[in-house]
């Protein structure tokens, strides 16, 4: 398996009590595999992404597991796979992309920054 996730899920702490915004969820996803997670809008898909990346919002915590290729993965150890071996694309493309940057300064700071590139090579 590429990933593994178990009881994976998302709740705000304020006023000394949690909330649950997720509900625990499972799965599993192997090499070339395929996943689709189907929902209405607000159901929780962006958090579950978020959650897995280990990119929560602050002030939100993830409970559960995440095993990467048959290990756990710390958040600290998920950061560092970003870029590398895990990515997301994001539904809304403000997210994604900047409007204040061309598509070519925007991939050459990617190789930069995560490929650790030169500038000249990326």
């Amino acid at each position: 398996m590429i990933v593994s996730v178990k009881n994976l899920s998302v709740s705000i702490h304020s006023d000394g009590a949690a909330k649950s915004l997720l509900a625990p969820i499972s799965f599993s996803l192997a090499k070339g595999g395929r996943l689709t997670i189907l929902g209405q809008t607000g159901s929780g898909k962006s958090l579950l992404a978020q959650a897995l990346m280990g990119n929560l919002p602050k002030g939100l915590t993830a409970g559960g597991e995440v095993l990467w290729q048959g290990e756990k993965v710390s958040l600290a150890q998920r950061r560092q796979l970003w870029g590398r071996e895990m990515s997301i694309l994001p539904q809304e493309p403000w997210h994604a992309l900047s409007p204040l940057m061309s598509i070519g300064q925007q991939l050459k700071e990617t190789f930069t920054q995560v490929a650790g590139l030169t500038p000249r090579a990326a």
